[in-house]
């Protein structure tokens, strides 16, 4: 069972992601994005490492995401270090 108990609903909600049914914008997910990523400095929980790899991803598909190869490659780096922390970060 995922240890949700210590975290906010802002992050175990991916609905929380998207503003009156439309998506946030690329600017309010990099805030969401570095919000959570303070949040699991705070608490290392898999909860909220996956919350991050799920804004990351969100992040990366937004059709308003105008990176150029660095960037997208760089975002490829660091999704793959926090679906690692999804995976080894305590249970609760």
């Amino acid at each position: 069972m995922p240890d949700q108990t210590d975290c906010p609903p802002w992050i175990i909600d991916p609905g929380l992601l998207f503003e009156g049914g439309d998506a946030l914008s690329p600017q309010a997910l990099s805030i969401r994005l570095a919000n959570l990523i303070h949040h699991y400095t705070e608490r290392r929980s898999s909860a909220a490492a996956r919350a991050v790899l799920q804004t990351i991803d969100r992040l990366r598909q937004h059709p308003g995401n105008q990176w150029d190869m660095a960037d997208r490659c760089a975002c490829l780096r660091l999704r793959a270090h926090w679906q690692m922390l999804a995976q080894t970060s305590r249970e609760g």
